[in-house]
C-alpha cells in the first residue's frame, strides 16, 4: 500500500508541470519574458516653448480646443486625443505681429522638431494615472513575481495584467518566473 501512495505522489507531481506550447511537460530551465503596452488615457498635457519668445512682448495662444492662454511659453490639458491646430500671434514692441498655426497630435507621447526658427516646440505627456498592460510571454513557469518598480508586486500567473501608475516618472519593471528546471527574470524600463 505505501509503495503505490509513494507512486501516486510521484506521478502527482509531476503532472504538476507546466506544459509548454506543444502540450509536453518539461524540466528544461524557465525563460522570463514579457511585453509591455501604455493605455492612453486623457488628458494629455501638453507644454508648448516659444523659442523666439525674447524678440516679443504680447502673446496669445489658441490651443483648438476652445482654450487660450497670453504666457509665452504655457501649457494646455486636453481632454480629448486628437489633432489640434494651435494657432500663436505674437508681436514686439512696435506692434508688428508674427502668426504661427501648427497642427499637433496629442496621441504621440514626446517632442516634435521645430519646421522653423518663427515656429514653436511642444512636449506632449500623460497626466497619471497611467495605466500599463503587461503581457506575459514566459516559458517553462508554474509560478511569476511582478515587481512594478513604484514599490508594488503582484503574484499573478495571469496571461495578461494591468498596473496603474500614479505619476509619471522611470521605472523598472521585473518578471520573475520559477519553474521545475530553475530560475529566470526579465527587466524592463519604462518611462512615462
Amino acid at each position: 500500500m505505501r509503495s503505490n501512495l509513494f507512486l501516486i505522489i510521484v506521478v502527482l507531481l509531476f503532472s504538476c508541470q507546466k506544459s509548454t506550447n506543444e502540450n509536453r511537460t518539461t524540466n528544461d530551465p524557465p525563460i522570463s519574458l514579457f511585453r509591455d503596452s501604455i493605455i492612453l488615457i486623457p488628458p494629455a498635457l501638453v507644454q508648448f516653448s516659444n523659442p523666439t519668445a525674447s524678440n516679443y512682448v504680447s502673446f496669445v495662444w489658441d490651443f483648438g480646443d476652445g482654450g487660450y492662454s497670453f504666457l509665452a511659453n504655457p501649457s494646455n490639458s486636453y481632454s480629448n486625443f486628437g489633432i489640434y491646430a494651435v494657432r500663436l500671434l505674437q508681436s514686439n514692441a512696435t506692434g508688428i505681429s508674427d502668426t504661427i498655426i501648427k497642427q499637433i497630435d496629442t496621441r504621440i507621447l514626446g517632442s516634435n522638431q521645430p519646421s522653423s526658427t518663427t515656429s514653436f516646440n511642444y512636449f506632449v505627456s500623460i497626466i497619471p494615472p497611467i495605466q500599463v498592460n503587461f503581457t506575459n510571454q514566459s516559458t517553462n513557469s508554474n509560478s511569476y513575481l511582478w515587481e512594478f518598480g513604484d514599490g508594488t508586486t503582484s503574484t499573478s500567473n495571469a496571461d495578461t495584467l494591468s498596473h496603474i501608475y500614479s505619476s509619471n516618472g522611470t521605472y523598472m519593471v521585473k518578471l520573475i518566473s520559477t519553474g521545475i528546471g530553475g530560475v529566470d527574470s526579465s527587466l524592463k524600463i519604462l518611462d512615462l
